[in-house]
């Protein structure tokens, strides 16, 4: 007998369930703590990649930031202030209904966006360390010729002799 996920209703207060509701002419949303969404302030730049839009949930229509390009992504940007008045992009899941501080330098690795000065650094340091290995290999050749050479000494052996 499968057991099925309890309905969570309006009115209860569970930290991983993501809701928004409307108190007294403001809109919050509740996700593991209390978030007001408000309007980013003129100084506040919207993301790279994101355009003005809507999202309505709860039966709640609120302003996000919706990707340029892909209008029916999964992620959307919503802007809101804690419970400790930071204010800031938070990064809304339309799936699995999570919210996540928004970060531009977040998890994306853009390789194609690296100077020049990046890959001159990049390129001198991977020199500098061939000529180590370099050397340290003409280093280890040389101390064997020399073991070698003391080794022979001390048995005694004369180099008329080894021929």
């Amino acid at each position: 007998m499968e057991e099925q996920a309890p309905d969570i209703k309006e009115d209860e207060t569970a930290s991983d369930y993501f809701r928004l509701v409307q108190e007294e002419g403001r809109i919050y949303a509740y996700f593991g703590g209390k978030y007001e969404i408000i309007e980013p302030g003129q100084d506040v730049a919207i993301p790279e990649g994101y355009k003005a839009g809507s999202l309505t949930i709860s039966g709640i229509t609120i302003k996000a930031y919706i990707p340029e390009n892909n209008e029916q992504s999964e992620f959307v940007l919503i802007y809101a202030q804690n419970e400790f008045g930071n204010k800031g992009f938070y990064k809304y899941d339309r799936i699995e209904k999570t919210l996540q501080r928004y970060s531009d330098s977040g998890w994306v690795i853009e390789n194609e966006k690296t100077t020049e000065a990046e890959k001159s650094n990049e390129n001198s340091s991977l020199t500098k360390a061939v000529f180590v290995i370099v050397l340290l290999c003409a280093l280890c050749i040389l101390m064997t010729f020399i073991a070698v050479r003391m080794y022979i000494k001390l048995k005694g052996y004369k180099d008329d002799e080894l021929e």
